[in-house]
């Protein structure tokens, strides 16, 4: 009698995507990073999980200095290998890796690091009510059921959060005013790495005369080296200077 044996469909599989895998924030704002599996059976209460790992390289430090010998050593890789991600793609011994959040059912545990936070998974979705320094990392969703251990499980989104008021090293003129619900970014910046999440904005600095150029360097000059004399950072954040 020959022995029958149950083969799994690849259609059995869940197959978990994100939607958006990049997000720039303004620290304390909210930030849901989307997440959806598909499951062509009925899986029992799967587990969706959401780990926290650091970037393997200082993905801001090389938005805003693209020819820095690294970047350039970089760009080569990628044109070797154009699915190469430097900032995701190393080992975990070389980073932080922590569980941010699980879910089962309705019930959502916090990582050790999370508790007290106002973090929670809804449906698959990870969202930050308010985010915080040391958030920005490549944020890793799998779904696991006991009906399916293979598939494709996992997924990741990139976060960077940005500190209110914080100018961009290397990038002279152009502030996060404190409160601005988007980026700013000059045009010096490569657009595909560090982009405006702003409806509609251009995503540029304003034009200015080689004069106005002049004025607001002094101006933006006098502002930041008052901040200094003022602590910035430990109490109320100073207004923005006008263009």
């Amino acid at each position: 009698m020959p022995l029958m044996g149950w083969v799994r469909s690849p259609a059995d599989s869940i197959q978990v995507t994100v939607s958006d895998p990049f997000h720039v924030v303004i620290l304390f704002q909210p930030v849901t990073l989307p997440c959806t599996y598909q499951f062509s059976g009925n899986p029992n209460a799967p587990i969706v999980t959401w780990k926290f790992k650091s970037f393997c390289r200082d993905r801001i430090a090389d938005a805003f200095s693209p020819a820095s010998a690294d970047s350039q050593l970089n760009a080569q890789l990628a044109a070797g290998n154009p699915g190469y991600n430097p900032y995701v793609e190393c080992q975990d011994g070389v980073r932080t890796v922590r569980v941010v959040a699980t879910k089962q059912g309705n019930s959502v545990t916090l990582g050790d690091y999370y508790q007290g936070r106002r973090v929670t998974i809804t449906d698959a979705d990870l969202v930050f009510e308010q985010t915080a320094w040391g958030d920005s990392g490549v944020y890793y969703c799998s779904v696991v059921s006991a009906q399916d251990l293979q598939g494709n499980n996992e997924a990741y989104a990139e976060l960077i959060v940005l500190g209110e008021g914080q100018e961009p090293p290397g990038t002279p003129g152009c502030l996060l005013p404190p409160l601005l619900p988007c980026l700013s970014v000059c045009p010096s910046v490569r657009p595909t790495t560090l982009r405006s999440v702003c409806p509609g904005a251009n995503g540029t600095c304003p034009p200015r005369s080689p004069q106005h150029t002049h004025t607001h360097t002094h101006t933006h000059k006098t502002y930041t080296e008052s901040d200094r004399r003022r602590g910035w950072g430990q109490g109320a954040a100073p207004s923005a200077p006008s263009w």
